[in-house]
């Protein structure tokens, strides 16, 4: 999903991966907080939960003062890549 939000203006992508079984819980919400964390590393990508056993939600947000046209195609190809793995 590609959404607009303002302040900041930003576009951002989001992908649901899914709902971890109750057995895995646990050790997938612990890998999520973890994953976070090294957002320097990631380039910013976040992982996020939908609400109590919710989805699991892949987020990167594109600040509108860091993109141009031209460069949107790319970075979605790029989430789009990650996404898929």
């Amino acid at each position: 999903m590609l959404e607009w939000t303002d302040r900041p203006d930003r576009v951002v992508l989001s992908a649901m991966l899914g709902t971890p079984s109750e057995k895995m819980q646990l050790s997938v919400y612990e890998t999520l907080l973890c994953y976070n964390l090294l957002w320097k590393d990631t380039g910013g990508v976040k992982m996020a939960l939908a609400g109590p056993g919710g989805e699991l939600i892949l987020l990167y947000e594109l600040h509108a003062s860091e993109l141009n046209l031209n460069e949107l195609p790319l970075r979605v190809a790029l989430f789009d890549q990650v996404v898929g793995q």
